[in-house]
């Protein structure tokens, strides 16, 4: 590091600020980014501060201003409310697609009982059993039932969670991101399982049995449409602190 570099990043203000102190101060509103709730807007800050304190010293980290807090307590102070409001939609958040997860696990679930076709009354198995539509439908469902599960068991943990400061950098993102790509995958799953069973019912008019499968991928591609975008910012936002520990 060029000297000169160093006293400009170890340099402090008339109130004994140092950088880091600066870095934990929030940014005017007109300066934040609201396309995304506020547990990600806390992420965020959370990343920028963690930047600039690996840019200083550690002795640094724990200096005093002249009101006597140290970088952190700063951070705390002034993310307080943010915090909050980040708790508050990340529970949100959790609670309705644990809902739709809860409804998924359900479906599948009766599906396994009420197969396509009913079951034979000679030895119990279903009547489809070697038709390679009930071998996906079967599959289909199978995966349908688990991932929703996962969906399900990472959402309640989100709920279930401390929400500590630190916990809005990676933990909690990262239990987002893996409940809403195996809530996706779940959806996907049981719309393939659902397009299998219209076979059976239509199988001597496929006019109706392909227009059905279409009108299947409908919630897929809704989905994709309201939630994709969160998807994919939180899958570039995971990657890219995953990196940043690994460098």
């Amino acid at each position: 590091m060029s000297q000169h570099r160093h006293q400009l990043i170890t340099s402090v203000d008339s109130f004994n600020n140092t950088m880091l102190h600066l870095a934990g101060k929030l940014p005017p509103k007109n300066k934040v980014n609201h396309t995304f709730g506020a547990a990600l807007r806390m992420q965020e800050e959370l990343r920028w501060f963690e930047v600039v304190k690996e840019m200083l010293p550690p002795p640094y980290y724990e200096r005093l201003n002249n009101k006597g807090k140290t970088a952190h307590q700063v951070f705390t102070v002034q993310h307080a409310n943010l915090k909050i409001e980040g708790e508050k939609w990340m529970k949100e958040t959790a609670s309705s697609c644990a809902i739709i997860a809860m409804l998924t696990v359900a479906i599948a679930f009766g599906a396994t009982i009420t197969v396509p076709g009913g079951r034979n009354c000679e030895n119990g198995l279903p009547i489809f059993s070697r038709n390679g539509f009930f071998s996906a439908f079967a599959f289909s469902n199978t995966v349908s039932l688990s991932t929703a599960c996962i969906s399900l068991f990472a959402f309640v943990s989100i709920l279930t969670s401390s929400y500590a400061e630190e916990d809005f950098l990676r933990v909690l993102p990262k239990r987002l991101l893996w409940g809403l790509l195996t809530l996706y995958a779940s959806i996907e799953a049981m719309m393939l399982s659902f397009g299998c069973a219209l076979y059976f019912v239509f199988k001597d008019n496929y006019m109706v049995f392909y227009v059905g499968f279409v009108l299947a991928v409908l919630p897929i591609l809704a989905f994709q449409h309201w939630r994709g975008s969160l998807v994919n910012h939180l899958f570039f936002e995971v990657k890219k602190k995953d990196n940043s520990l690994e460098s």
